[in-house]
C-alpha cells in the first residue's frame, strides 16, 4: 500500500512538473511610446489573474506602457526591450519553472528582471536575478502587489 501512495505521488509531481501552463491572455495598458515599459509574463490561475489586476491597476499610467504576456509567448519575449519585467509562475518542488531558468539563461540574467514564484514552501530560489516568493492567498494580494510595484519602479 504504501509503494502505491508513493507511486502516485510520484507520477502526480511528474505530471505537475511536465504539464503545460495556462496560457495568459496578451493585454496591453498605456501606449507603447510611453517613456517607460515594463512587461509582465505570468501563467494564468485566479490568484494570479488578481494579483495581475491590482500590478497594473498600480502600474500604468501616461508615462508607463504595461504589456502582459502568457508563457506561450516567453521565448519571443527580449527582456533588453522593456525597463523592467516581472515574471509570475509557480514553483513545482521548490524550483522555479525550467521554462523560466532557460529563458534568464537565454537573457545573460538581466538586472530588470524581479520572478515571482508561487508555492506554499518558505525557499529561496535557485536563480541569478531579484526573486520573491508568496503563498497564492488572495488576502496577500496588496502586500505582495506593493512590494513588487516598488521593485519594478525602482528599475524604472
Amino acid at each position: 500500500m504504501k509503494q502505491n501512495i508513493f507511486t502516485v505521488a510520484l507520477l502526480t509531481a511528474a505530471v505537475a512538473i511536465a504539464a503545460p501552463l495556462d496560457p495568459m491572455p496578451a493585454a496591453d495598458f498605456g501606449s507603447p511610446a510611453a517613456t517607460d515599459r515594463v512587461l509582465i509574463v505570468s501563467e494564468a490561475s485566479r490568484y494570479k489573474e488578481r494579483l495581475l489586476e491590482a500590478l497594473v491597476e498600480q502600474l500604468a499610467t501616461p508615462a508607463t506602457y504595461v504589456a502582459v504576456r502568457s508563457f506561450d509567448d516567453f521565448a519571443a519575449l527580449d527582456a533588453a526591450d522593456y525597463d523592467g519585467v516581472l515574471v509570475i509562475n509557480a514553483g513545482v518542488g521548490s524550483e522555479v519553472r525550467p521554462q523560466v531558468v532557460r529563458w534568464l539563461n537565454a537573457q545573460g540574467s538581466p538586472s530588470n528582471v524581479i520572478v515571482l514564484t508561487t508555492q506554499i514552501s518558505n525557499w529561496t530560489p535557485n536563480i541569478t536575478v531579484d526573486s520573491v516568493t508568496t503563498a497564492s492567498r488572495n488576502r496577500n494580494i496588496p502586500e505582495v502587489s506593493r512590494d513588487l510595484v516598488a521593485r519594478v519602479r525602482a528599475l524604472l
